[in-house]
């Protein structure tokens, strides 16, 4: 099969990830704090980690079970709040080791996705979706925990913050294979797009 051209996957990119999934997130945001705009915050994490090469930090990718969790960690643990984000993720995994195979913040996306279930288990800690418009913004952080004595009460996604660190995180790597023309993004550009066709 012939190698598709750098400019098929520019027009692909910008149609599709810049243009569909960062689009729709956008047009959703200004709707206030639903989890449909948290759903598709998460879920186009994943999406978008397709494309990623894998992370300096491998530790994550080791741990996940399936390949759809080393997608997402490519992707959020590239946002600008990746030391939070990381932070956060080791202490959701500290509470649900050996519960799930689903352990840490990708466990959000699974029970969104797959459950409508906004918890953490096994504790069953509630999620609240954070609109970081209306509401004051004193959460600067996609994901944040709402922390007492040592115990996480609650975890917190914040829509407007994650699409703002999302989309910088979308133009960034939209320079870093179209502009700079760096070879470690291109291979994963190319990598990610042939598995399209292979998952599923």
């Amino acid at each position: 099969m012939k190698e598709l051209s750098l400019e098929y996957f520019k027009k692909f990119y910008e149609e599709r990830i810049k243009g569909w999934m960062m689009g729709d997130l956008h047009k959703i945001k200004d709707k206030g704090a639903n989890i449909i705009t948290s759903l598709g915050c998460l879920a186009f994490t994943e999406a978008i980690g397709l494309y990623l090469p894998e992370l300096d930090n491998k530790g994550i990718e080791e741990q996940s079970p399936n390949i759809g969790q080393k997608r997402f960690y490519r992707c959020l643990f590239r946002l600008e709040s990746r030391e939070h984000l990381m932070e956060y993720d080791e202490k959701i995994r500290k509470i649900t080791k050996g519960s799930s195979k689903e352990n840490g913040i990708y466990q959000l996306r699974n029970r969104v996705a797959h459950k409508y279930l906004l918890l953490v288990t096994p504790q069953l800690i509630l999620v609240r979706v954070y609109d970081g418009l209306q509401d004051k913004p004193s959460l600067p952080f996609p994901i944040s925990l709402k922390e007492k004595g040592g115990k996480i009460e609650e975890v917190i996604i914040n829509n407007a913050k994650y699409i703002e660190e999302l989309q910088k995180l979308v133009d960034d790597v939209y320079d870093k294979i179209f502009i700079e023309k760096d070879d470690t993004f291109i291979k994963a550009m190319r990598s990610g797009h042939s598995k399209l066709f292979e998952d599923d």
